[in-house]
């Protein structure tokens, strides 16, 4: 509908999707806010447990998936399943809680998906545990759990959750394979010359859609010949973003410099890409493949203590395993989410490994 009706977080749409060995899923449509504050749609999943609403409301877990793509067609709700796409779903289910599952602005919904633009993202996430409050009976305590992209959007949704949805209670912040760097620009200049340089050409292009052409234009990351690769990304999804670009020189596709974060007026983008700044309302799980290529440990390590010098509480996991955790290694990954998820409801204090980060 347009104008869009109600609040931030009111569900406008939702049909029942597959089953579940523990409960209900529902695809969904529901009100969100840009990043320029304008009221828009998010599609995703809502899932609810079989058990009855306690007192109070269900719990909420509040999930936010990794890369897939700039175009409509790479939407979790298209070309996915819940079941594939939220890491430990049926175990969420059994222990009580509903489940919203953002596709994130512009996946599946007009304009083009803002890729790791933090606010953008942390709205959707935000929004959406609003969403399985009004159509799921959740409560207001919410676990925050993201894998990939989704850790960066996480992390982002616990940092402007007092101000943007203070009345949800977060209990607790889990980043599975977290999107995390400094502000160095180190890991841009790794993954340019790597074989995962389609995510930073999709990085360009999203700051150019989330700050318009005069602001950003793609002509400060990209080439005339890399920005005429880019138009490629409205046509395929992550599988074949390797394929499209990881052979291709860099150098040829960037301008020299480039990608860097520019600054602005009104906006400030490198802090609009970058969690880690500001410490959020709750304590962090981090959990992290020691083999991850993707987001290497060179990369985790000095942002979870630069976070933490900041005051933010973090434990940090290390598992043998790649880029996707709880995915290649549900059986290790799941007593490590669950286990701390529970101590969060039963107000243990939160564990920390800041004085001593562990290395992998």
């Amino acid at each position: 509908p347009d104008p869009l009706p109600g609040n931030n977080g009111d569900v406008l749409w939702v049909e029942e999707a597959e089953s579940a060995e523990n409960g209900r899923v529902w695809k969904m449509l529901y009100r969100s806010e840009s990043l320029r504050g304008e009221p828009i749609a998010v599609s995703g999943w809502i899932a609810m447990p079989e058990t009855p609403k306690p007192d109070g409301g269900y719990p909420i877990l509040a999930f936010a998936h990794g890369t897939t793509g700039l175009a409509d067609a790479c939407a979790p709700t298209i070309a996915s399943t819940p079941h594939e796409t939220i890491a430990l779903l049926e175990g969420f289910l059994e222990r009580g809680f509903v489940v919203a599952a953002t596709d994130y602005e512009g996946l599946g919904t007009p304009g083009l998906h803002q890729y790791v633009i933090g606010p953008s993202e942390a709205h959707s996430v935000l929004d959406s545990a609003r969403a399985a409050q009004r159509f799921a009976g959740g409560g207001s305590d919410v676990i925050l759990f993201g894998h990939s992209q989704g850790g960066h959007a996480v992390i982002w949704s616990n940092e402007l959750a007092s101000s943007y949805a203070p009345e949800l209670n977060i209990l607790g912040t889990i980043g599975s394979g977290s999107g995390v760097a400094g502000t160095d620009g180190g890991i841009l200049e790794y993954l340019k010359t790597s074989e995962y340089k389609g995510f930073i050409i999709m990085t360009g292009v999203s700051q150019t859609a989330a700050y318009g052409e005069e602001e950003a234009p793609l002509s400060r990351w990209f080439t005339p010949y890399g920005i005429e690769v880019a138009q490629i990304l409205n046509e395929i999804c992550v599988e074949d973003v390797g394929e499209a670009f990881g052979q291709l020189d860099g150098n040829e596709i960037f301008v020299e410099g480039a990608p860097l974060p520019m600054t602005s007026d009104r906006y400030d983008p490198e802090q609009d890409s970058t969690p880690g700044l500001q410490v959020g309302v709750s304590p962090l799980l981090m959990i992290h493949g020691r083999n991850d290529t993707l987001i290497p440990s060179a990369f985790v390590l000095p942002w979870v203590e630069d976070t933490c010098a900041i005051g933010q509480t973090i434990y940090l996991e290390w598992f043998d395993t790649g880029h996707r955790v709880p995915y290649e290694a549900p059986e290790l990954a799941a007593p490590v989410v669950f286990d701390w998820i529970e101590d969060r409801f039963a107000g243990l204090p939160a564990p920390s490994n800041c004085d001593a980060v562990p290395e992998p």
